[in-house]
């Protein structure tokens, strides 16, 4: 039996469930993809077309403002990618980024809240029926000293703002978690 369906504002079909993956890619080039500068990012585009992923949650994206234009200008038409780099060295270190298919997310009320700039961002997007699911995507620090703090600033960024809709926490506190094709 399929999911109920409804039509949003913009005439696109959403369902009553999402597909929801999460992704440390460690970087984004790959020395067995080619040294292009954004390698990594052909396979998540076919991955998230062949496995009808609405939203991937992805950690140590590590993209300055320039790559992000590349993988805007190739993948704009199926991917809206909404990324916060590590201030301080956005291509070499952390960064987390939601991606979101646009066959089968509405996109057109995403909203892309920056909690740690590169470490924790919150994802809010229309669900179904008009509902609002709230995604927390954590790149927790290596070190162990500073998780208490982090912590803490993600709790007190949170406050009481989630209790009236659907939360999801994705963390990656290096923990490889990877789709079915190596990146």
């Amino acid at each position: 039996m399929d999911p109920i369906t409804n039509h949003t504002t913009d005439n696109q079909k959403t369902k009553a469930n999402i597909k929801l993956a999460t992704l440390n890619i460690k970087g984004r080039t790959s020395a067995s993809l080619g040294q292009n500068q954004i390698s990594k990012w052909i396979v998540i585009n076919q991955e998230m077309r062949d496995q009808r992923i609405g939203v991937l949650c992805v950690q140590e994206t590590h993209l300055c403002p320039e790559h992000q234009s590349q993988i805007d200008s190739l993948y704009a038409c199926r991917l809206l990618v909404l990324n916060s780099s590590d201030p301080s060295r956005p291509g070499s270190s952390a960064g987390v980024a939601f991606i979101l298919n646009k066959e089968v997310t509405n996109t057109s009320s995403a909203r892309l809240h920056i909690i740690i700039p590169g470490r924790a961002i919150i994802l809010s997007i229309s669900w179904h029926d008009n509902k609002i699911i709230n995604i927390l995507n954590v790149y927790a620090p290596n070190d162990l000293n500073g998780h208490r703090d982090f912590w803490n600033t993600i709790q007190t960024e949170l406050g009481n703002s989630w209790q009236n809709h659907q939360q999801i926490l994705v963390q990656n506190e290096q923990t490889e978690i990877s789709m079915r094709r190596h990146i």
